[in-house]
């Protein structure tokens, strides 16, 4: 009889206990002090909060958060936390924002599904909305001393353009690229904030489109060169080039396919197509993301041969598209040509002034 009285006696002695234990755990403060010093975010609670206690114990808060160190921003998030009464089961984290702000990109209803459990924060599930498309990826981010982040999911439907646009690394106004991952996987540790990049390897496949724009002028002027080439023999492979540009590539969408690895910080390719109804081209290129500098060469086929090469090489934001060799001869020369300065400047005025120097 008294075991029994004893037993019954600690049944709700080891439930507080569990209790206690499982609430510390839960201490808000706690929590939000050891997620700045992890992340560097600083959170603010904008109500008083709401307790659950059965059939486990949970809290729900709506918040806003601003990175002391980086650019994200977080507004009118809620953000809620859960767990079981056993001490050793993993916390559980929901958190939903409508716009959460990283160096100019808006991610819209973003939603986040993760659990914790011996410094690693498990991601079951990371969806947003970024410009016109939809991201979806999951993974872990350990927030040790070794503070690594693994990730793999999809996207689709994004515009390059805009993300280097919106992030001050580029602007270009005459190809537009949009792309898609079915698939991608990405690994780096962030120590700083120049580890995240300088240690992001990985490979993602690639699909989109790209749509180059030509004006009126740069077909006029076009036109007008291949009607000059009787008249200055050097100038055919300049006309059969802008020409050949002009009619396979310009104003009509072309897909892209291929794979991109990720090296430490340089994304790389080797195989990534180019292509629509009219024509084909091959990509090669490197870009230095520390630097944001390219170093890339696109081959552009007649059938089964090349019939135009061409060297992009620089800074992103205003690269050289380089055609050496006969194609941009010049009085005999073979010194590459910048043909992005070309269409800049406007085919009427290398026409102009090939005319000037041959009256």
């Amino acid at each position: 009889m008294k075991k029994i009285f004893f037993f019954l006696l600690a049944i709700p002695i080891i439930l507080l206990i569990i209790f206690i234990a499982t609430y510390n755990e839960l201490d808000v403060n706690k929590l939000l002090a050891n997620i700045q010093k992890d992340t560097n975010l600083i959170i603010n609670l904008e109500d008083k909060g709401k307790w659950k206690f059965y059939p486990s114990i949970g809290y729900a808060n709506i918040f806003s958060a601003k990175g002391i160190e980086n650019n994200v921003t977080i507004d009118k998030g809620k953000i809620s936390f859960k767990k079981n009464y056993w001490p050793l089961s993993p916390l559980h984290l929901e958190l939903s924002s409508p716009s959460i702000h990283y160096k100019g990109m808006i991610f819209r209803n973003s939603s986040v599904k993760a659990k914790y459990s011996n410094q690693i924060i498990d991601i079951s599930k990371f969806n947003a909305k970024l410009i016109d498309g939809d991201i979806n990826t999951k993974g872990k981010i350990s927030v040790d001393e070794n503070k690594s982040i693994q990730l793999n999911g999809s996207f689709n439907n994004i515009s390059l353009n805009t993300i280097l646009d919106q992030a001050n690394i580029a602007k270009w106004e005459r190809v537009n690229i949009k792309i898609a991952s079915p698939h991608y996987n990405l690994v780096t540790s962030y120590k700083s904030k120049e580890s995240l990049i300088a240690n992001l390897n990985g490979l993602m496949e690639i699909k989109g489109s790209v749509f180059f724009i030509s004006t009126e002028e740069e077909r006029f002027g076009a036109a007008l060169l291949s009607l000059l080439v009787d008249k200055v023999a050097s100038l055919s492979s300049v006309s059969k080039s802008i020409s050949y540009l002009l009619d396979r590539f310009a104003d009509v969408p072309s897909a892209i396919t291929g794979e991109l690895q990720f090296n430490n910080g340089t994304i790389s390719t080797t195989d990534l197509l180019l292509q629509n109804n009219n024509g084909r081209a091959l990509i090669t290129a490197q870009i230095d993301m520390l630097s944001n500098n390219i170093n890339g060469k696109i081959n552009f086929y007649e059938k089964d041969s090349i019939f135009v090469e061409a060297v992009i090489k620089g800074n992103l934001q205003n690269p050289e598209i380089l055609i050496g060799g006969e194609v941009f001869a010049e009085d005999g020369s073979t010194s590459p040509r910048d043909m992005k300065k070309i269409f800049e400047e406007g085919i009427q005025s290398l026409v102009d002034s090939l005319l000037d120097r041959n009256d």
